[in-house]
Order: structure tokens, then sequence, then C-alpha cells
């Protein structure tokens, strides 16, 4: 990851690589990108940004795990980014060093909550849950023949994604999550259809056979695909 990039309108700050428009058809991706469908794209500065700061000072510390619905992969709407911060820096515009993350029991499906990324770079405002992998068919660890980089494919059984995400969420950040951890928050261009989401992040072979496990166990059983090979 390149880090965070100056911080935008409201105190939001993104991660400079989420500039660039991704396609299904581009074999490239890139860190932090998810690919759905036909093209989602990666905004500089999210459409929420104004949002930013209203993370809720009654949130409390949580620990990495899943979240109290029981679900380990969730989507949800982002209202805001603000930078990490640090436990001995209390500001208005950081979430402390993690102290704003929402407490797991209260990481409730109807709830509002604050979780961290994966670099402990973010933490974002979530509004309530989206989706969750209870229709998830299968997950799988991928290699990128083009750029080696291995990602995590997870397709869904039926069209909830297009019908409860990418129809609803058009201009939208939404947050992949797993869990309780924030994998990254695309923004949604319209006319996103399919069942694959594809999740990308800097993974390494062992990083993206145990977020697919995670999501599919049956997955342990499988050999990693390489599409082309």
């Amino acid at each position: 990851m390149s880090g965070i990039s100056p911080v935008c309108a409201g105190g939001v700050t993104h991660d400079s690589d989420r500039a660039v428009s991704y396609s299904d058809t581009v074999a490239s991706r890139r860190a932090g990108v998810i690919v759905v469908g036909l093209t989602l794209v990666i905004a500089a500065c999210g459409s929420h940004a104004n949002h930013a700061g209203s993370i809720p000072p009654s949130t409390t510390t949580s620990t990495v795990g899943q979240s109290s619905s029981g679900s380990p992969l969730a989507f949800r709407e982002a209202l805001g980014e603000v930078p990490y911060g640090t436990t001995t820096a209390h500001t208005a515009s950081s979430c402390n060093g993690g102290r704003l993350v929402t407490a797991v029991a209260k990481q409730t499906p109807k709830a509002d909550i604050v979780l961290a990324d994966r670099q402990k770079s973010s933490c974002y405002l979530l509004g309530p849950t989206l989706l969750t992998d209870q229709d998830v068919g299968s997950a799988d660890a991928v290699l990128d023949p083009t750029t080696s980089a291995w990602t995590v494919n997870v397709h869904f059984n039926d069209d909830n994604f297009a019908q409860k995400v990418a129809s609803v969420e058009v201009g939208k950040q939404v947050a992949i999550i797993l869990d309780g951890v924030v994998q990254s928050s695309p923004t949604v261009n319209q006319g996103i259809a399919g069942r694959d989401v594809t999740i990308a992040g800097d993974f390494d072979e062992a990083t993206a056979r145990r977020i697919a496990v995670r999501i599919d166990p049956a997955s342990a059983s499988r050999t990693p695909q390489t599409p082309g090979a």
C-alpha cells in the first residue's frame, strides 16, 4: 500500500491507490480493490466525506473477531473515514488508535458501527449490514497470472449482491468486512451485475487461502485457481 494521502474535505482520508477505475475485463488489480460484475470505481474522496468526524464517542474498543451477527463476511455502506491515529494523541478527527472501534457485542446488523481497516491506518463509520455471506456458494484463492497477485473470488448463489448492494448503493462507498475488519471500501458504479466478487488487498498465498477458508470452509480441499493457466 502507498500509505495515506492528504486529508480530503471534512477530514476524510483515502489511500492514494483508490483514484483508479477497475473493470472485470482488466487483468491488473491493485491493493484494496473489489471487482464485481461490470465495474467498480475507487474514488479519491468518498461521496460521504461530510460524515467524517461523526464517529460516536460512546463506542468502545473491540478486538478483531467475528461480528455479533455471526457472519464472517459482511457488506455495509461506508459513511465516513478518519485516520486510525494513536492511543496517546486523542483528537476529534481520528479513531484514537482504535479506541473508537465498536465492541464485538455491539456490532449488530441494524446498528451503525465503527471498524478499522486491516492495516490500522483508517477507521470507518459504517451503516447497517446490507448483505452477509449467507448466500455465498463458494470462495477460492485465485492467483492472477498477469500481476502475480493473490485475490479471493467469492461466488454468490443468487442475485442478492446485485439487488441489495450494487443496485441500491450506486455512487456510494461500500465496505467489505471480514471478521470485523474492513478489507476495502470501493465506490459502486452504475450498471454492476453478476454473482462474483473479487477481494484483493496485497495478499500472499497463505493469506488469500486463509480468507477463502474463513468464508467457505470447503475451499480448504480445493487447489487455488490460476485463470488462464
